[in-house]
């Protein structure tokens, strides 16, 4: 009986340890199937979000595309606009091009416009010596007709006047009418006023973007990180935070301000650039580009940028990077440039192009510790310039130091130290009365709205070159979608602005920058809502 016993129990032991090892092999399989399924679920889109969509950048493009998405889906969409600054309206606000709109059609205050698809996009080709994405020039000028309903019933924009730009040969070209309003910033405070009545949009601001949640093979956006640097008390508090979103719109901008980091764009691509300063915001350090390209975005085009060729140096603080523009319009007004050896050196109304080119060919470059190389130039006005310009105008840029008044030449060259040359600035201003009395000069200049007196009032700047529009940026499909170097669509990010590269080839036609912010952040927008739909 004892030994039946301890059989019995032997054998309650050997069937316990069976069901205890066949219980680990079991839980053992379904924890590998679990990690099986949680891989492959990791490659699917999560359904818990924080938002529908994300904006990086409250630039023209940035709100464009928040007002078009809240628009197709009649303020039925949760947005987040993440912007860097404090305050709204990117480089758009100090662009000073007006926007380009393929006009067809007989206005009121025109007549029949000659302007067609062919024409405009032709310029604007030829504008870029005939480099670029073909499709995205074809989608920004067709787009560009619809921009009247946008601009004009919409944004109800009346405080804008079209004008002929250069490199276009009809006028297609809208600026702002008001006084010291760019177009970019017109356009940008409708748009915002818009914006912020609609509850399910929301802006932050001091909102810096770090990186994008994506999955492992980076196929798939998911939402954001961002930096928020709130000051409570004078004391600064950052905050480290991601956000889940269905798709995000990159609308960040380029590079022309990328001189900070050591992933510099301008340093790998655009060395020639990397030592001139800007007139873009410390913002362009083209970081959307940079984190686009880390999650397996193709960049395109990246070695293409633009100088402006008259920005202010302002001599108590010179070196400063980042400018103020001098505008065209000082030299459209009859404005003269030489060179710290008193002489003239090209048609100051020539194209942008050949003045900077000009401007770096003829002048001395000035070089501080920082290694910054300024080629600088002084461009000079008279009183009846002033005049035609704005009194008002130009005694801000006088009391802000941008300005120099002078009595007469042989005062400003004693103040500049340039004396030696005063015989030089004598002979070029003969000779540029002269050309006005024949209406050419040796520069092949025809138009000379104002004579010069040696002795009598002028108003005196320091210009420079400085970084204008950068070209390059990610590559995407002419509905905004950003594309890979497998060249496959990342599902859920989008582009628009100036983040996108290879619309304008070499340079983009005078008001084609507004046109690309406006049109590709409407087409962004689109696309974005359609990949929410289809969930």
């Amino acid at each position: 009986m004892q030994i039946n016993i301890f059989l019995f129990l032997g054998i309650l032991i050997l069937i316990i340890s069976i069901i205890i090892g066949l219980k680990n092999i079991y839980h053992n399989k379904r924890a590998e199937n679990k990690n099986i399924i949680n891989h492959e679920e990791e490659n699917k889109k999560d359904n818990n979000y924080d938002y529908d969509l994300i904006i990086v950048g409250a630039g023209l493009s940035g709100l464009t595309a928040a007002y078009e998405a809240n628009k197709l889906t009649n303020n039925n969409i949760k947005i987040l606009i993440l912007e860097a600054s404090s305050t709204y309206g990117g480089n758009s606000i100090n662009e000073i091009d007006g926007i380009n709109i393929l006009l067809n059609e007989k206005r009121n205050d025109e007549s029949i416009i000659k302007d067609n698809f062919s024409i405009y996009y032709n310029d604007s080709f030829e504008f870029g010596q005939y480099l670029g994405e073909t499709d995205l020039l074809t989608k920004l000028v067709n787009k560009s007709q619809e921009l009247v309903d946008l601009i004009f019933n919409d944004l109800n924009c009346k405080d804008l006047k079209i004008v002929k730009s250069e490199g276009s040969r009809y006028p297609r070209t809208f600026i702002s009418n008001t006084s010291n309003t760019t177009t970019g910033k017109y356009l940008s405070d409708k748009l915002y006023n818009k914006l912020k009545k609609i509850n399910s949009t929301k802006i932050l601001f001091n909102s810096h973007f770090t990186d994008l949640l994506i999955n492992s093979d980076h196929t798939i956006v998911q939402g954001v990180k961002y930096t928020l640097n709130n000051s409570i008390n004078n004391i600064s508090e950052i905050k480290n935070i991601s956000v889940k979103s269905k798709s995000v719109i990159l609308c960040t901008g380029g590079y022309g301000s990328d001189f900070y980091s050591n992933e510099s764009i301008l340093n790998e691509s655009l060395v020639q650039l990397y030592y001139f300063p800007t007139f873009l915001t410390k913002f362009t350090r083209g970081e959307g580009i940079k984190i686009a390209r880390n999650k397996g975005a193709e960049l395109i085009y990246q070695r293409y940028g633009e100088i402006y060729p008259t920005c202010f140096v302002n001599l108590n603080d010179r070196f400063n990077r980042h400018k103020i523009i001098a505008s065209d319009k000082f030299r459209e007004l009859g404005g003269i440039i030489i060179n710290k050896r008193g002489k003239r050196f090209c048609d100051e109304m020539g194209t942008r192009r050949y003045v900077g080119q000009n401007i770096l060919k003829n002048c001395d470059i000035v070089t501080d510790p920082k290694i910054i190389k300024q080629y600088e130039a002084f461009m000079i006005i008279n009183s009846a310039i002033k005049k035609e310009y704005g009194e008002d105008e130009i005694n801000k840029y006088i009391n802000d130091g941008f300005l120099i008044k002078y009595n007469s030449f042989e005062e400003f060259a004693k103040d500049m130290n340039i004396s030696e040359y005063f015989d030089n600035i004598k002979k070029s201003i003969n000779n540029y009365n002269e050309g006005s009395e024949k209406k050419y000069d040796q520069f092949g200049k025809r138009n000379f709205p104002y004579k010069f007196k040696l002795k009598g009032k002028i108003y005196v700047a320091i210009v420079t070159p400085c970084t204008f529009h950068t070209l390059g940026g990610v590559r995407v499909t002419d509905e905004g979608e950003i594309i890979n170097t497998k060249g496959r669509i990342i599902d859920g990010l989008f582009a628009a602005g100036q983040i996108i590269g290879g619309i304008h080839g070499t340079m983009a036609l005078q008001g084609n920058i507004l046109t690309q912010s406006v049109v590709f952040g409407r087409i962004a927008a689109e696309s974005a809502v359609d990949y929410i739909k289809e969930g």
